[in-house]
């Protein structure tokens, strides 16, 4: 019997993680917020890292991340075939759930003769020169 309420136990609490996502960064510092699939080869993406993200609904309690963003600027940067194009605060009378987060556009150039690659986007968000979060995303970018 305990056995059986063991394995019930474990398939719930695995299926209640699979229903509260949280697409956090390398580190584990930021939430990266993308578009599904891969990114293609020549074309921009948009990432939001937002400010505050919550997944609960009325059946499940997820972790709800607050990050203090005030009067902070963000640096990011991509490695490899990836490039920043842009990166900004989105206001925060924004009626959006992206509202006072940060929006990044990141443009993928493959080399010559490659197929695909996973590459590095480097974030810090700092206020008066200190580092209040930093993190690391990886994206997927593919020929069409």
């Amino acid at each position: 019997m305990c056995t059986k309420l063991a394995t019930v136990a474990l398939f719930f609490l695995a299926g209640c993680s699979l229903s509260c996502p949280e697409p956090m960064g390398t580190q584990h510092v930021l939430l990266f917020v993308t578009p599904l699939g891969s990114q293609t080869d020549g074309a921009q993406m948009e990432i939001t890292i937002p400010q505050h993200y919550d997944t609960s609904d009325r059946v499940h309690s997820c972790t709800a991340w607050n990050f203090d963003f005030d009067n902070t600027q963000i640096e990011a940067t991509g490695q490899g075939s990836l490039t920043v194009v842009a990166a900004e605060r989105i206001p925060t009378s924004d009626l959006s759930w992206k509202a006072g987060g940060y929006r990044m556009v990141v443009e993928c150039h493959l080399p010559a003769g490659a197929d695909e690659a996973s590459d590095m986007i480097s974030v810090r968000v700092v206020r008066d020169g200190q580092t209040l979060y930093a993190d690391e995303w990886v994206q997927l970018c593919k020929r069409q």
